[in-house]
């Protein structure tokens, strides 16, 4: 018989590990760990019992503590229905002076142009160009109106189209939606007069005619979200004829041609 003791402050803790056959491992794990378990508490205690006296910080004191910081904390706070409590932090004073790309990159005659959205400006989107002698080298070559965006599918996306070998540019102008030529002078000629009944969006150029997708809210524009329809159309940028080339399904994007077919996401 192995007789172990292990002095805990004013308390004696005794051991008895029994090596008869009889007594097995299991109860000499639960003595094992009955005996670490008073150990730690042991040290526990005499921690807190030493930073008493360090700090003067006590069970009392921390009582009073928490209850002063609670009134504290009452008298701050107002009630207020979700989402219309105040905050000096506003989204105007976030975005104020920040930009985004909107619309990727791309060379016109060697220029270097893309697509700005400008959350200072109303949130209006630019086509902007690299100008190596401006103050911020870009300068804008859209108009001041101008407001280079697409409500196509009500997110947008995909409001400018370039050809890339004469240089000509199209746009989606925002308000009238419609689609426009962008002149050298900064001005916009609408080539698809059709005023609140048609969108286009996400089109590309070849032989001059634009594949894009349009979307018709009827002859009003007024049109039911059930009622719009959406279709893949060819677009003549010169005599503005539009020839439906795929129609039926509630939702077309990303139409592309290559070697006289055309491919598209629906």
């Amino acid at each position: 018989l192995i007789l172990s003791s292990c002095n805990l402050g004013t308390k004696r803790f005794a051991i008895c590990i029994a090596r008869q056959a009889d007594c097995g491992c299991h109860y000499i794990s639960l003595m094992l760990r009955f005996t670490a378990f008073w150990s730690t508490t042991w040290f526990i205690l005499s921690c807190l019992h030493s930073t008493t006296f360090a700090t003067g910080f006590t069970p009392s004191t921390a009582s009073n503590y928490r209850s002063s910081h609670h009134q504290l904390s009452m008298s701050t706070i107002t009630d207020a229905p979700y989402g219309s409590w105040e905050s000096p932090i506003t989204s105007k004073a976030i975005t104020a002076g920040s930009v985004r790309l909107g619309g990727g990159l791309f060379l016109r005659n060697d220029d270097l142009v893309w697509l700005e959205g400008r959350p200072q400006e109303g949130g209006r989107y630019v086509l902007c160009k690299y100008d190596e002698s401006a103050p911020d080298k870009r300068v804008d070559i859209v108009n001041k109106e101008a407001n280079v965006r697409t409500r196509v599918h009500e997110y947008g996306g995909g409001s400018v189209v370039l050809d890339e070998q004469s240089g000509r540019l199209f746009l989606s102008e925002f308000v009238s939606q419609q689609l426009c030529e962008l002149k050298a002078d900064g001005s916009l000629e609408t080539i698809a007069t059709n005023p609140g009944q048609y969108r286009f969006a996400d089109g590309v150029y070849q032989d001059g005619i634009i594949y894009t997708i349009r979307e018709d809210h009827g002859p009003d524009g007024k049109a039911s979200p059930k009622e719009v329809e959406n279709t893949v159309v060819a677009l003549n940028v010169d005599t503005a004829e539009m020839k439906v080339l795929a129609a039926g399904n509630d939702f077309y994007t990303a139409p592309r041609v290559h070697d006289g077919f055309i491919a598209f996401v629906t």
